[in-house]
């Protein structure tokens, strides 16, 4: 009776897990994107050990604070197919004149604060900076002033150079 009760109990937990926070079961061998707890693991008749359960968060780790964070291909993708994104350059002049992405729009993230309102909230914005921080800070700013689409390219310009890209030398728009 006891065992049962126990047992009962556990999926009652487990179900709420499922339910509350969304979660899913995967095998170990899968790598957790965020922390996870393990179910013990049983070892089989053959003496092979089963694969260990493993909850998992299923919550997407890259949306963070409603701005969507971006592979180089992603951004690549969502360049070519939507032709009135703004391609946002958060880094200083030097660094823009060193190379930028083509048609990127300049407002170096020491100035971001007093030109946000300037940009048009009902377009797409990717944003990117020399290695992912300050595009973080950036969208942050975006979406609490109440942008909606605004994406993060993960890496940065270095990342896209390393990709084997190209980059514009113009001077800022």
């Amino acid at each position: 009776m006891m065992k049962s009760r126990i047992l009962a109990f556990a999926f009652l937990l487990i179900g709420v897990c499922l339910a509350g926070i969304g979660c899913a079961l995967t095998t170990a061998s899968a790598t957790p994107r965020v922390p996870t707890s393990t179910l013990a693991s049983p070892v089989l008749p053959t003496g092979q050990d089963a694969p260990t359960l493993v909850l998992t968060p299923t919550f997407a780790p890259h949306i963070t604070n409603e701005y969507r964070e971006v592979s180089i291909e992603e951004a690549k993708r969502l360049i070519v197919g939507d032709p009135s994104i703004v391609v946002l350059d958060v880094r200083t002049e030097e660094e823009y004149l060193s190379g930028h992405l083509p048609n990127a729009l300049l407002i170096p993230l020491s100035e971001f604060e007093s030109r946000v309102d300037s940009l048009d909230r009902n377009k797409r914005i990717l944003v990117y900076c020399k290695s992912g921080a300050r595009s973080v800070t950036a969208s942050n700013v975006l979406t609490s002033h109440g942008f909606g689409a605004v994406h993060n390219m993960v890496g940065g310009i270095m990342a896209w150079i390393e990709a084997g890209n190209n980059v514009e030398t113009s001077a800022p728009k």
